[in-house]
């Protein structure tokens, strides 16, 4: 897999709506820009970007657990995401993320089998 670059980024909510939140929200990110094999070919077989997924998300949620500073057992919530360019295809992102992406999650976050949420887009 190739990938062009990894972002972590974390933020500490204090306030919402103009209302101090009485303690604070921290949320984190952890995303890759990697390169996607299958851009501009039609191809049904996406068994390349699953296992593509199984191998980054492990990795992410070390970033992101990381940022937090925090336990895992102290992980409130979490989800995922992918974003495709326009000469990828919605179902690229899906085999990234759905497939095989969530059990190594888990086991950074020592979650059980909770559905996680996500969503996919095709982006410019």
């Amino acid at each position: 897999m190739d990938i062009r670059k990894i972002v972590t980024t974390c933020e500490d909510i204090q306030a919402e709506l103009g209302e101090p939140t009485g303690r604070i929200v921290r949320k984190a990110v952890a995303s890759a820009v990697i390169d996607n094999p299958l851009v501009g070919k039609r191809h049904k077989d996406l068994i390349i970007l699953e296992a593509m997924g199984a191998e980054i998300s492990g990795l992410l949620a070390e970033r992101a657990l990381a940022a937090l500073g925090v336990e895992a057992s102290e992980v409130t919530a979490y989800g995922k995401g992918a974003i495709v360019g326009t000469a990828g295809e919605i179902e690229h992102a899906a085999a990234l993320i759905h497939p095989r992406f969530g059990a190594p999650v888990r086991k950074v976050v020592i979650k059980g089998d909770d559905i996680i949420p996500s969503t996919k887009k095709v982006a410019g």
